[in-house]
């Protein structure tokens, strides 16, 4: 997904300034036709209905100054098009006097204009019936199929400027600002309409935006809402005969003009799937759709419902002030409120349905919700939690989206294990290929180990050389261990307070995360803690925090060396996760470095969740404080999912790892999960990701602080690139945590589609750590659902 568009002088020009006399003389001077006018509603151009003298009606055109050519020429061709190809439907050209087309005339005012003269479509618009049964619904489609068919012969035309009308465009809207948010609300029905606004909005980039340049293209009407489908004079069967209004036409997906119509037909409609199905099914009889465009017919419709209340709010403020835009704006709140209750699965198998396609092979073979959550109670150890008070059941992924089993999208904001983005077609390949190819361990030579190790390594500053291969984070903090060990011939580690290296027994010992929580024994003799570097809430903050707290090296060398367990090793995070998304004082990685080294340990930096680009200016979170580790692990993000981890040391330590015993893992460094781990590091450069998440990352941590600005509770808004924390607290001096309003505020923000969590000893740090597929249209998602939480649980000002 693009960043969304800003708004462009195309959206809101000065209308054409002329009474009806001065339309009347440019009408009777260009054409020689004179008659009786009469305006029409426009939002933008000058419309007026023409009674000519001679009995013939007409529709006068005068285009707003400078409108763009490539605009009027693709208009224009269409009618050409339409007239040719299915003659009657929509309104013809006719030439001036001198055979042109769209002459130019200069009006009183001193503004150049175009202007056409376009034939009148007999009839009354659609929105003039409250009775819409199932056959005008399937004439409905049926005309916009036939219509899309000839459309489609047309080329693509250059460039067209960015319209906020454009469904292709339409993630403009996902930037919600204080003030737009404001009236949005002071505007919505219900608190239910606005709730399914922003799970529209989420669906629309989760099921179309990735897939939008895949879908089949063509000139679209652009906007065939019930105002612009003409029905014929009553006289049999109201059918919809006529199409009008071709001032949004455009190129894009062709399923948008169907999606658009069905967004209008369902206003004030009960029973919305029905309608959407008769009329996609005639649409269908004239083009038939594929299954894809099927798929994003809802998203679709529901998106043009989102732009309609979106463009009315930005436009109008709080005042009636533009009745052509708000006509359609209430009834778009309501049919927004009677989708949120449909599913999209069921939405997609009843369009299926209806177009005669069978239903997916694996439609009825996920089991429900409260099935698994039993076999799980019954076959699996109640140690393994589920996220969130009721479990969500996740069927698929993609991008920075997951999928629940009801077609129900959620937008990702904390897996840092799937670093490029949930299924991600790189790895995805990387790894059917090569599985069909070979799979073996590292005792047999094979191409991708060494191609990795051998980028890897230049991805790190000197001496870091050597690479060993493993499959998680866990296994490289044991064997980081281990190899520590073997270089200094000393067992004693140094940790940090909060820090989390893994799930083996060594690493919950040096884990004071796990070993000093619930359920945890406190840290063995030949363990010593440093305390948290935390400046907001921690021992020491303020100038020379670094130092006071890096000042602690020293008691707890002191402690292990008297109980005779000399340190081996310092372990630690550059950045804290688990002890809730710290950023220590600049110095201090440092300055517990170089203490480190005094006393003759190693150093070991775990970058297993701050790793691979996530802090946005490099690679490595250590590379920001200016030092260079021993020993580094590497775990979750390697393999964006794949069970792939690293150790990178410097060749004196692996020399003096090498005469300890053997050291081989059967599944450490095999073919399928090197070839992962590269199109990953792949994906990284190609694609950009280290540079989008500083921009993007920078910008959420300035818009949150922005909130925070009038929320006393969100008392420090932290982090670095892709990598954040918001500590919830209840306001005072000191402040004190308040794990409560973090789960409160997560929990709300689930059911509205937007998944966090929180973290840190007292699991009162909401942490931000999405995949770095992550942009600015889900930034601007993400932080507009943030700032109403706060409001809607009564924590802003």
């Amino acid at each position: 997904m693009g960043s969304p568009p800003t708004q462009t002088s195309t959206d809101r020009p000065e209308a054409p300034v002329l009474d009806l006399q001065e339309a009347s003389t440019v009408l009777a001077r260009l054409y020689g036709i004179e008659g009786e006018l009469a305006e029409l509603p426009s939002h933008i151009d000058r419309n007026f209905r023409v009674a000519a003298s001679s009995g013939e009606t007409y529709v006068f055109k005068v285009a707003y100054a400078d409108q763009p050519e490539v605009l009027l020429d693709l208009e224009n061709q269409a009618f050409r098009c339409l007239a040719k190809e299915v003659p009657g439907v929509a309104p013809s050209l006719r030439p001036d006097t001198q055979g042109n087309l769209a002459p130019q005339v200069t009006l009183d005012s001193g503004q150049t204009h175009r202007v056409r003269l376009l034939t009148w479509v007999d009839g009354e618009p659609l929105a003039c019936l409250a009775d819409r049964g199932p056959e005008l619904l399937r004439s409905l489609g049926e005309l916009l199929g036939r219509t899309c068919g000839a459309l489609s012969t047309l080329p693509q035309p250059p460039p067209l400027p960015a319209r906020r009308w454009d469904l292709s465009e339409a993630s403009w809207t996902f930037n919600l600002t204080p003030t737009l948010l404001g009236r949005l609300e002071r505007r919505a029905p219900s608190t239910a309409a606005l709730d399914a606004l922003q799970r529209f909005q989420l669906l629309f980039a989760a099921e179309v935006l990735p897939i939008l340049s895949d879908l089949p293209h063509g000139v679209l009407h652009g906007d065939a809402n019930d105002h612009n489908l003409i029905v014929p004079e009553p006289g049999g069967v109201p059918l919809v005969r006529g199409v009008i209004d071709f001032g949004d036409v455009t190129w894009g997906p062709r399923v948008f003009d169907v999606s658009i119509a069905c967004a209008y037909a369902i206003h004030g409609h009960d029973r919305p799937l029905e309608a959407i199905s008769q009329i996609v099914a005639g649409y269908h009889e004239q083009a038939p759709l594929t299954e894809s465009e099927l798929a994003v017919i809802l998203p679709a419709l529901a998106m043009r419902l989102v732009q309609s209340v979106v463009v009315s709010a930005s436009d109008g403020a709080d005042q009636e002030s533009d009745s052509y835009l708000r006509i359609s704006e209430a009834p778009s709140w309501q049919a927004l409120e009677v989708l949120a209750s449909v599913s999209p699965r069921d939405a997609f198998h009843g369009l299926l349905e209806a177009c005669g396609h069978p239903a997916p092979a694996d439609a009825s073979r996920s089991m429900e919700a409260a099935r698994i959550q039993e076999l799980r109670e019954r076959h699996m150890g109640p140690s393994l939690s589920t996220s969130y008070q009721r479990p969500l059941h996740i069927v698929r992924g993609r991008g920075t989206y997951l999928f629940d089993q009801a077609g129900g999208v959620h937008l990702d904001g904390v897996n840092n294990v799937c670093h490029l983005g949930h299924a991600h077609p790189g790895p995805v390949a990387a790894a059917h290929r090569q599985a069909g190819a070979l799979n073996t361990n590292t005792r047999y030579l094979h191409d991708e180990v060494v191609r990795l190790a051998e980028r890897l390594s230049g991805l790190f500053p000197d001496p870091l050389s050597v690479c060993y291969f493993v499959n998680s984070g866990s296994e490289a903090g044991e064997l980081a261990l281990r190899m520590a060990r073997a270089a200094t011939g000393r067992r004693g580690v140094v940790c940090v307070e909060g820090g989390y290296h893994g799930n083996t027994s060594a690493m919950i010992d040096i884990s004071p995360y796990k070993h000093s929580g619930p359920g945890g024994g406190g840290p063995p003799a030949w363990v010593g803690t440093l305390p948290l570097p935390d400046t907001y809430r921690g021992q020491h903050t303020g100038d020379g925090a670094a130092d006071a707290y890096a000042a602690h090296f020293r008691v707890a060398h002191e402690r292990l060396k008297d109980g005779g367990h000399a340190p081996a090793a310092l372990f630690a995070e550059a950045l804290i996760g688990c002890g809730g998304q710290i950023i220590p004082p600049a110095g201090w990685l440092a300055g517990i470095y170089a203490k480190a080294r005094a006393c003759g340990a190693v150093c070991v930096a775990d970058e297993v969740q701050v790793g691979f680009g996530r802090v946005g200016t490099h690679w490595w979170a250590f590379e920001r404080e200016g030092v260079t580790p021993d020993i580094v692990t590497l775990g979750k993000p390697m393999g964006n999912g794949h069970p792939v981890a690293a150790v990178v040391t410097t060749s004196a330590i692996a020399r003096a790892f090498d005469p300890d015993m053997e050291y081989f893992n059967t599944f450490g460094g095999n073919p399928v999960s090197c070839a992962v781990a590269n199109a990953v590091l792949d994906v990284i450069e190609t694609e950009g990701l280290r540079e989008r998440a500083h921009r993007v990352g920078e910008w959420i941590k300035s818009e949150l602080r922005s909130v925070a600005e009038t929320t006393p509770a969100m008392g420090d808004v932290r982090g670095v690139g892709m990598y954040l924390g918001i500590e919830w607290v209840h306001p005072g001096d000191p402040p004190r945590p308040d794990p409560d309003g973090a789960e409160r505020v997560i929990s709300h923000l689930m059911g509205r589609g937007l998944l966090l969590s929180v973290d840190g000893p007292h699991h009162n740090v909401i942490k931000i750590k999405p995949p770095l597929s992550f942009d600015m249209g889900e930034a601007h998602l993400l932080c507009s659902a943030i700032r109403r939480t706060v409001g809607a649980l009564g924590f802003s000002q």
